[in-house]
């Protein structure tokens, strides 16, 4: 349940332009004086609802991409990084190529707006004529992977979706110079069909490798040398753990006997909560070794719910019979480790990728192995529960010369991480333990009249310490350097005591804030930077530039402090010549307000082509160039760094993407949102403020009389942050205030990051206290004494949220206001999770804390952050009743499944609670199978909350011909 608000973009690699399908904009205004809207074309239908002027992003136009953006975010070549691939269709003259045709090029950066001008064509040939897009259209292409010494392509179709990144496709491969496809590669027999996994090595010089997981979990890898005719074995362990393993229309034939090794793939915590990929098999840049994990998921139980397929199940999607006739359910069946029970056990390998004479016993080593005993072996004093086996892999990064690579692992309730370095060998891999973190809350739990004490795993240390989660969502991922020296992000804490003002059962925090810190290949770790007095924090590591001596690194601020809501990008000196450094911020010359509004460029992403190098045998010397991709409040830029910068002075850029093309369309567009940035300090806790967003229609004034609709939107999960200054471009921020002339605001409260750890971890072991409150009180305060107040219309006031925002939702619904009475007229919860308890184990833990201790769940803290119990405990649901909320939810979700839905369902039926529910079959957390799926789903949403403000459909512009 890691941040679920994203939005898809797709594209070839090779593309050099990226087109951003907009979910759209706001006109954006820090100042008090909002236009006044011309109201002689509003109409009324007597229930208060108005209809703007017909100006505005209509609901069908957010989905057909009126509102695109592009960057220059493209895919630098490996061969020469001072170019980027791009995909031609139009012929050397100038001329269309046929349908489905294409090209694969490489241009000059400098050319830029030359080939977004569909000039792909002008640059260097990677494949030399339009036999591969011939070939790939043939087999019904989905996705191709150009190798980085770009001689060869891999493609593949039939893709079988598993979970949010995992899927299972049939794989080819080209040869860029036959010109032709190698229809002798091991890879594409019917032994490795619906493989779960394939990639190339990351080497340009040398043999190129194609590693891949076939679909019973094995690792294979061949090579160019006899262009991937054979290949070598590395595991023969690999399994589903399971009778048999269906999804929707697809059941695979499982081996016998049954095997229980994920090598290379991860089990679905890993998979969602950590890694965010399909694999975790990690190269070394020279191509030499790789690295992977292996998950051992013999201990996890077994999940399984019904699924609706329409056709008889095959072995794969193109197998399915589209004219046969399923009479009954099927079982989606998978394991999934919850809450504080059995998980993956957890290995570590590292394999020499040999070109030929590969032998599995002597070129494959287990690194970091529970059962060595040795003094320098990976142990953790905290959080795993008595069982070494209660650890979790997070994060990996090798060093450029690929002589070793550091791992960082954390215990399995997160509270303690540890850091190893390797070198890159199978026979003297010499791993040390170097570097570790603990977290920072303290002190003692108290609730419902009894006090728990928070205690180390062993038993051992301080009973008040090493609680609280390390990193963000896990330990930050390190930076490498070729002399063993690394780069990390460590939370710096403050001088003093712990507080325990800003936690519901008083545990006591210290306050902390993200810093960059060297850990030196001799030993010992600096801060390379200091926020604890500015109090701001480091979000991520950009790069090392060993040339210039500096790390880049990404801060929640912009020139000023307390602007959490900005990310603009740093740079610090490495040398430890003084403790801290001043860092240097190298984008803010780009955050220039225009007009009294604030700039294109308040949230930048930031990423470069290359490392300064001069010579490598089959590289073109590479000209570092660095690109800011600027993405709001206005409209996104793209800026690059001059060709001849000079990296020890200030970065000076050039506009390289203005998207000329999306303002035109903006300002023929009048009745988009005006945005609003402030700050809301809280009584109740010492006056700790949260940043907050209003997007106000056009016709808001403060003398026009009208009052209007609020519609909040939530999200609020622990280490989240909802207020950002971007270019919105969703339908909430934008559709919702254009079409309903309404109001909608969102709040960062308690448990958001960015602003410290005193007030990130003030929900930790009391997920949905925290956020029930502060949405509450932040309603109130906005209806009642801020400066709209007298504007707000409070008997219609809604909340609306998606996964931790559904969970969210139904917590503030059964909260009813608290004392301040009912606040809320109605609520739409979008697959809410009931209960902690339901939820996986990675996830849950690190906000709930891990024992190991027998019956914690039981613990009252679990308890109370349940949407069932909580509610019942308190008051036996009555808020619902009258509350006016809406639960709705997708049958074949793998993550918050259905089993959420009908336990909450069951308690408010049991208790006589009238409430609306809505439920899509066989579609997944996201609901968004096909675009048609996602428009209902959010015209659903959009239409119960109108509905309880008594107005009508508007999303077309249409809605007074609907009275």
């Amino acid at each position: 349940m890691r941040d679920f608000i994203k939005f898809l973009i797709a594209g070839l690699v090779g593309s050099g332009l990226a087109l951003v399908i907009a979910l759209p904009i706001l006109l954006i205004d820090n100042t008090d004086d909002v236009p006044s809207h011309d109201t002689d074309h509003d109409h009324d239908n007597g229930s208060g609802q108005v209809f703007p002027d017909n100006d505005f992003l209509k609901f069908d136009e957010v989905w057909n991409g009126k509102l695109s953006s592009k960057s220059f975010n493209p895919t630098f070549s490996a061969v020469n990084p001072n170019q980027y691939m791009c995909t031609a269709r139009k012929n050397v003259n100038g001329t269309d190529m046929q349908e489905g045709e294409f090209m694969l090029h490489r241009n000059d950066i400098e050319n830029y707006k030359l080939v977004e001008g569909d000039g792909c064509q002008n640059g260097e040939n990677i494949t030399t004529t339009v036999k591969f897009s011939q070939e790939y259209k043939k087999v019904g292409g989905q996705r191709y992977y150009v190798s980085p010494n770009e001689k060869f392509i891999l493609y593949r179709n039939n893709y079988q979706k598993q979970w949010r990144h995992s899927f299972f496709a049939d794989y080819y491969i080209w040869d860029v110079e036959a010109d032709a496809p190698l229809t002798t590669a091991e890879i594409s027999k019917a032994a490795h069909k619906q493989a779960q996994f394939a990639g190339w090595s990351p080497n340009v010089d040398g043999t190129t490798k194609l590693v891949w997981v076939t679909n019973q979990k094995d690792i294979y890898y061949s090579t160019s040398r006899n262009k991937f005719f054979d290949s070598n074995r590395v595991t023969d362990d690999g399994g589903w753990c399971l009778e048999k393993h269906h999804l929707l229309g697809v059941e695979y034939e499982l081996q016998s006997p049954k095997k229980c090794m994920y090598n290379g793939v991860p089990e679905w915590n890993y998979e969602e909560e950590m890694v965010s990929s399909t694999n975790t098999i990690y190269w070394a840049p020279d191509g030499s070794h790789f690295t992977f994990v292996a998950f051992d998921v013999t201990d996890i139980p077994v999940l399984q719910y019904s699924v609706y397929p329409e056709h008889k199940a095959a072995k794969s999607v193109n197998d399915i019979d589209q004219d046969s006739f399923e009479q009954y359910p099927q079982v989606n069946i998978y394991q999934f480790a919850k809450t504080a029970g059995l998980i993956a056990k957890t290995k570590f390998w590292i394999v020499e990728a040999k070109e030929t004479g590969f032998a599995v016993n002597n070129d494959k080593l287990e690194l970091v192995s529970t059962k060595d005993v040795s003094a320098t072996a990976l142990k953790f004093e905290r959080g795993f529960g008595s069982s070494q086996e209660n650890r979790y892999f997070t994060r990996i990064a090798f060093s450029p010369d690929s002589s070793k690579f550091v791992m960082t692992w954390s215990s399995r309730a997160a509270t303690q991480s540890k850091s190893v370095v390797c070198n890159t060998s199978t026979i003297g891999a010499d791993c040390k333990v170097r570097g570790e973190e603990t977290g920072g809350v303290f002190g003692k739990f108290e609730t419902d009249g009894k006090t728990y004490t928070n205690k180390a795993s062993n038993g051992a240390g301080e009973d008040n310490k090493y609680h609280g989660w390390v990193g963000s969502f896990g330990p930050f991922k390190p930076i490498l350097a070729d002399n063993g020296d690394y780069y990390t992000i460590y939370s710096k804490k403050t001088a003093g005591n712990p507080k325990s003002d800003l936690h519901p059962f008083g545990l006591e925090i210290k306050d902390g804030y993200w810093n960059v810190a060297k850990e030196s290949a001799t030993g010992g770790m600096t801060f390379l930077t200091d926020s604890i007095d500015e109090k701001w924090t480091v979000t991520d590591l950009n790069f090392l530039d060993t040339k210039n001596d500096y790390i880049y690194f990404t801060a929640a601020r912009g020139k000023e402090t307390k602007t959490e809501f900005k990310r603009h990008v740093y740079r610090v000196k490495t040398d430890l010549s003084t403790p801290t450094k001043t860092p240097e911020c190298v984008t803010c010359s780009l955050d220039i307000e225009d007009g009294g509004q604030n700039s294109h460029c308040g949230w930048v992403n930031f990423r470069r082509n290359c490392q300064q190098i001069t010579d490598t045998p089959s590289r073109t010397e590479c000209t570092m160039r660095f690109f800011a991709n600027c993405r709001g409040d206005k409209r996104p830029q793209t800026h690059l760094s001059r060709k001849d910068q000079d990296f020890t002075k200030a970065i000076e850029y050039d506009i390289v993407e203005d998207n000329e093309a999306l303002q035109a369309t903006l300002d023929k567009m009048t009745g988009y949102p005006t945005v609003r940035r402030g700050k809301w300090s809280n009584p109740k806790w010492g006056g700790i403020e949260h940043n907050y967003e209003i997007f106000l229609p056009k016709s808001y004034s403060q003398d026009n009389g009208r009052k209007y609709p609020v519609f909040l939107e939530v999200y609020a999960g622990p280490e989240f942050q909802k207020v950002q200054q971007t270019f919105k471009t969703g339908w909430a921020q934008v559709h919702m205030p254009a079409a309903y002339d309404c109001i909608v605001v969102s709040v960062d409260g308690r448990g958001s990051a960015f602003q410290g750890d005193e007030f990130m971890f003030a929900n930790y072991k009391a997920l949905g206290q925290t956020e029930r409150v502060d949405q509450t009180d932040f309603a109130v305060w906005l209806a009642n004494e801020s400066q709209y107040a007298g504007r707000i219309d409070k008997s219609r006031m809604s909340v609306y949220g998606w996964s931790y925002g559904g969970y969210t939702t139904t917590m503030i619904v059964g909260y009813g206001g608290g004392e301040h009475g009912r606040v809320f007229t109605s609520g739409v919860a979008v697959a809410p999770l009931a209960d902690w308890r339901f939820y996986d184990a990675m996830y849950a833990e690190r906000y709930m804390d891990y024992t190991g201790e027998s019956d914690e769940i039981l613990l009252p803290h679990w308890k109370n952050a349940s949407m069932i119990e909580r509610p019942i405990l308190e008051n036996e649901m009555e808020h619902f009743d009258g509350g006016n909320y809406h639960l709705i939810h997708g049958t074949n979700d793998d993550n918050v499944q259905f089993l959420s839905a009908a336990r909450m369902q069951k308690a408010l039926v049991s208790r006589g609670i009238d409430f609306d529910n809505f439920f899509y079959a066989d579609e997944d957390h996201s609901i968004r199978s096909t675009t048609t799926v996602n428009k209902h789903i959010y015209k659903n949403i959009i239409t119960r909350i109108i509905k309880s403000w008594g107005y009508v459909w508007n999303g077309d512009g249409e809605g007074a011909t609907r009275l």
